[in-house]
C-alpha cells in the first residue's frame, strides 16, 4: 500500500490523509472546495490534481463527499476506474446499492465510528470502522492505521440513526441540560454537564447501560418528574422531556422487573396527551 486516493476534503478526508501522510503513505487528493492555507499546512505533502488522476494513481479510492454527492461522484470517476480498483465509500447513510458497474469494481463502506470537528488533526488510531463489502485490503488499511473493525451484514439505516442518537443528540442533550441551568442561575453550567456526562458514560462503561441508570425514573419518584415537568417553561424541551422519560421508563423496568411503574406511565402518557 504505497498511494492513497481521497475524493472530498471534508472534515473526515482531511483527517485521513493527515493520518496517512503521517505514516508515510503517498495520498492523492481532489477536492471541488478551496482548501484553507492552514488546512494544507497540515498537509502540505499531499498531491492535490484531478479526480481522474487521482483514480489513476492509486489503487485504493476513498470517496469523502457528502452523501447527495456520492452517487453522482462514482459515476464521474467511473470512466477512470477498473476493475483492479478498490472504491471505499466513509458514509455510515448510503446505500451501496445505489452505484453498481460491470467492471467488477470492489466497491466497500468503511464508516469511522468517530465525531470529526473542523480543523481535526487527531491520531485516528484506536477509532472503530464498520465495514459492508468484502475486501481483505480494507482490513489491511485499518489494521495500517492501528485502528477496530466491525461489520454490517447488511445495510439498514438504523445504523446511522443509532450514531445519530449516540453523538449528534448527545450534543443536543448537553445544550438542554446546559440551557435549563443557566435559568436556574447556576454557574459553571458547562463543568456542572460535563462532569455529570463523563461520570455517567463511565457508570455504562462499568455497570451496562441498563444499571447505570439512576434518578426520579429509576426510583419510581412521580411527584420529581411531576415538579420537572412544571418548571420547565419552554414547551419543546418540555415535550422532549416527557418522551425521553417514557423511553427511560422502559430501561428502569429492565433494572428493577420488579417495580410497577403503571402509574408513571399513565401521567406521562396523560401529559403528552394534553400537549396534543
Amino acid at each position: 500500500m504505497n498511494n492513497i486516493g481521497i475524493i472530498g476534503l471534508g472534515k473526515v478526508g482531511t483527517n485521513l490523509a493527515f493520518n496517512f501522510l503521517k505514516r508515510g503513505i503517498t495520498v492523492y487528493a481532489h477536492s471541488n472546495k478551496e482548501i484553507p492555507q492552514a488546512t494544507l499546512e497540515k498537509i502540505k505533502s499531499i498531491k492535490l490534481t484531478t479526480a481522474c488522476d487521482v483514480v489513476k494513481n492509486a489503487h485504493f479510492i476513498f470517496l469523502s463527499v457528502k452523501d447527495s454527492e456520492i452517487r453522482t461522484t462514482f459515476y464521474e470517476i467511473l470512466p477512470c476506474l477498473d476493475s483492479t480498483k478498490a472504491v471505499i465509500i466513509l458514509s455510515g447513510a448510503f446505500d451501496l446499492k445505489e452505484v453498481k458497474s460491470e467492471k467488477n469494481i470492489n466497491i466497500v463502506r468503511m464508516h469511522p465510528v468517530r465525531a470529526f470537528v473542523d480543523n481535526d488533526f487527531s491520531d485516528i488510531e484506536g477509532t472503530l470502522f464498520v465495514v459492508e463489502g468484502d475486501s481483505k485490503e480494507v482490513l489491511d488499511i485499518i489494521s495500517f492505521l492501528g485502528c477496530k473493525v466491525s461489520y454490517m451484514k447488511e445495510f439498514t439505516p438504523l445504523y446511522h440513526a443509532s450514531l445519530t442518537f449516540a453523538s449528534n443528540f448527545l450534543v443536543t442533550l448537553f445544550n438542554i441540560s446546559k440551557e435549563l441551568l443557566e435559568q436556574a442561575q447556576i454557574e459553571e453550567s458547562f463543568d456542572v454537564v460535563y462532569n455529570l456526562m463523563e461520570i455517567t458514560l463511565k457508570n455504562i462503561k462499568e455497570n451496562s447501560e441498563v444499571f447505570a441508570l439512576t434518578g426520579p425514573i429509576e426510583r419510581n419518584d412521580i411527584e420529581t418528574v411531576k415538579k420537572h415537568i412544571e418548571s420547565i417553561q419552554d414547551e419543546l424541551t418540555r415535550e422532549i422531556y416527557i418522551l425521553l422519560s417514557l423511553k427511560t421508563v422502559e430501561v428502569a423496568k429492565k433494572k428493577n422487573p420488579c417495580n410497577n411503574y403503571s402509574e408513571l406511565t399513565d401521567f406521562l402518557k396523560e401529559m403528552l396527551w394534553k400537549k396534543k
